[in-house]
């Protein structure tokens, strides 16, 4: 409940509170309302599950001709919502906020309309600390959705890299099962586990079509080894996307890879609302907008999709 000290400043709030914010569509109102649906949809789950997490889905169908990435959510989320739909809070609280690292790799490379490829290579930079388990990890099998939008596709190899994955897991990539429609074409996915600092460890990898990093807060963390990480990358000319949940932490971020003075010959782009920003709204009175999102806002190095 608000209490307002005259009629002027209630309507003014009121047309606050009804006005949309950001670029998903939504209201401040219907934000806000959608982040109590999630919050008492995860509460209930957690109170009568008895068979673990909640599950999200894999779409099930796959592009047989090159086609541009949906502008949006919005756009990309009606053909493929199972049947009966499932409620609003588990669209958006489950499966969007799953794929959001997903949508937010696939944006960052060339669309699916460019020069065909056949094989690609993805770095993930997970955290020097990897507990709670990154959401980008749990939902590895989501990363078949590339597979499914990029037609000339036949290998995706996702290679997982930190200081803190367990060195028992370097011994072998694993190929992960694939839908029968993709393992029908023979095509595959592959992840690969890394143990040790990115900037010790690339030069025995595959090279990346792209380096991505999900809410790494490196300038919270004050952690060199971010700054040695993307200063290789810019060096090497690799495209590389880092995301933030808030327009302030990506500031800070980019600030302390780059600082005062930049970095010669480093092309930089952002921060930039992120449009494949995950779907549950966390309401926090500090942000601006009264909520933030995870990978809500992304900046990057190398040439950014749109721009080469």
């Amino acid at each position: 409940m608000v209490g307002w000290c005259c009629a002027e400043h209630e309507e003014m709030g009121k047309e606050e509170h009804e006005g949309v914010k950001g670029d998903d569509g939504f209201t401040q109102c219907q934000t806000l309302k959608l982040s109590t649906e999630i919050d008492e949809f995860h509460l209930r789950h957690a109170l009568t599950a008895v068979e673990g997490p909640l599950r999200t889905w894999m779409p099930s169908r796959l592009l047989t001709s090159p086609a541009p990435l949906p502008s949006s959510w919005s756009s990309y989320l009606p053909p493929l919502l199972p049947s009966p739909a499932p409620p609003t809070a588990h669209i958006y609280g489950v499966f969007v906020e799953a794929l959001s690292p997903v949508f937010t790799a696939l944006s960052a490379l060339p669309p699916p309309t460019s020069p065909p490829k056949t094989t690609l290579t993805i770095h993930i930079l997970l955290p020097t600390d990897v507990h709670p388990i990154p959401e980008e990890i749990t939902n590895l099998n989501l990363y078949e959705e590339i597979l499914h939008l990029t037609p000339s596709l036949t290998a995706l190899s996702l290679f997982l890299i930190s200081p803190a994955v367990p060195s028992q897991l370097n011994a072998a990539p694993t190929t992960q099962k694939t839908c029968a429609p993709c393992a029908g074409l023979h095509r595959k996915r592959e992840v690969h586990w890394i143990t040790g600092e990115y900037v010790e460890v690339v030069e025995g990898l595959e090279e990346p079509d792209l380096v991505v990093a999900f809410q790494p807060s490196m300038a919270a963390m004050e952690d060199e080894s971010w700054r040695r990480a993307i200063r290789l990358l810019m060096t090497k000319g690799v495209r590389a996307v880092f995301t933030a949940r808030t327009e302030e932490e990506a500031n800070d971020d980019l600030q302390w890879v780059v600082g005062e003075k930049g970095v010669d010959g480093m092309e930089v782009w952002g921060p930039e609302r992120n449009t494949w920003k995950g779907g549950w709204p966390r309401i926090d009175g500090w942000e601006e907008d009264g909520v933030w999102f995870t990978n809500a806002w992304v900046w990057g190095v190398g040439a950014k999709v749109g721009r080469e």
